[in-house]
């Protein structure tokens, strides 16, 4: 905030006073330019247009008006009614109100912050500082020290502006790399999910396989070791068949019907017993190939802890 020292009551009254008497004088030569008309011997050149009587009471009036609110620290009403009377004057008597003006400005930003007065203010002091005589010095002084006070304050808060601009821009920034970080931290928890049901599925599909692989193949050597089985019992009943038809021969009462019987009959126990030998050892070939695979490639791995055996030269422990 710009310091300022407080403004004396008698300088507004005297202000008051030195308006009040300026609109008086340019009201006298109001009149008199007239009368200079009228006895001169050549038309004189028209003066500027000035405020009527009712004009320049009115103005009188607004003044005090907002001198009253300046006192009682209504400056938004002060500078309400200074404008009313400023608007109301011709250019040539506006710069009594300059000061005035500008002043309610600084009272009323000091009060409520608001930027606006100041450059309102900034704007006065320019003003005035364009009606003052250029002999004036102390005047001049004064009015430039008071603008390079507004500046110093338009400069500091235009400092904080850029500054709110910058912490902005930043905690945007911030919040957009969270927000982005979020949704990578998002996709990657939804890559792993994604991954834990693939690989469920992948487990589910090989747990299947491995039940499938292994029924199937557990049947089919089944299968071979129970044609094996018959393959035996044909070799055996051939043998029987065999060791028959060796005791025919060796009977002179025997027949040939007999022997033809029982060799046809040795010949179908082996044909049963070769086509039950290749079948059995087909299918145990396969089911154990089955089983093989199923135990390679989709036996289940099992999670956690492995019960292990350790054994010891003493003792056989279990560890979990």
């Amino acid at each position: 905030m710009i310091a300022r020292d407080p403004i004396p009551r008698t300088w507004l009254h005297l202000l008051s006073f030195s308006i009040a008497a300026l609109m008086t004088a340019h009201g006298l030569q109001a009149h008199a330019a007239p009368a200079a008309e009228a006895t001169g011997p050549e038309a004189a050149p028209s003066a500027p247009a000035e405020p009527d009587l009712e004009v320049r009471a009115r103005a009188r009036e607004l003044f005090a008006q907002g001198q009253a609110k300046f006192e009682l620290a209504d400056y938004v009403g002060a500078i309400a009614l200074w404008g009313q009377a400023y608007e109301m004057l011709p250019f040539s008597m506006r710069d009594q109100l300059h000061v005035p003006l500008a002043n309610a400005h600084l009272e009323a930003y000091a009060a409520d912050g608001d930027p606006r007065h100041l450059t309102q203010a900034q704007a006065m002091f320019e003003a005035h500082l364009e009606a003052l005589d250029p002999t004036d010095r102390e005047a001049r002084a004064n009015t430039e020290a008071e603008l390079a006070k507004i500046d110093t304050e338009l400069a500091r808060l235009e400092a904080e502006r850029a500054q709110r601009a910058r912490e902005q821009i930043e905690q945007e920034a911030q919040v957009r790399e969270q927000a982005r970080s979020e949704r990578e931290r998002q996709a990657v928890q939804q890559a792993q999910r994604q991954e834990a049901r693939r690989q469920a599925r992948a487990r589910e599909q090989d747990r299947r396989r491995f039940r499938i692989f292994m029924g199937v193949g557990g049947g089919l050597a089944g299968l071979g070791v129970a044609s094996l089985g018959t393959m035996a019992a044909g070799l055996s009943l051939g043998e029987g068949i065999d060791r028959q038809g060796a005791d025919l021969m060796a009977d002179p009462s025997g027949s040939t019907e007999q022997f033809q019987s029982l060799l046809q009959q040795g010949t179908t126990y082996n044909r049963l017993a070769i086509a039950t030998g290749v079948l059995g050892g087909a299918l145990l070939l396969s089911g154990t190939t089955l089983i093989v695979i199923a135990a390679l490639r989709y036996r289940p791995k099992s999670s956690g802890n492995k019960a292990r055996l350790r054994l010891d030269l003493h003792r056989m422990e279990v560890q979990f």
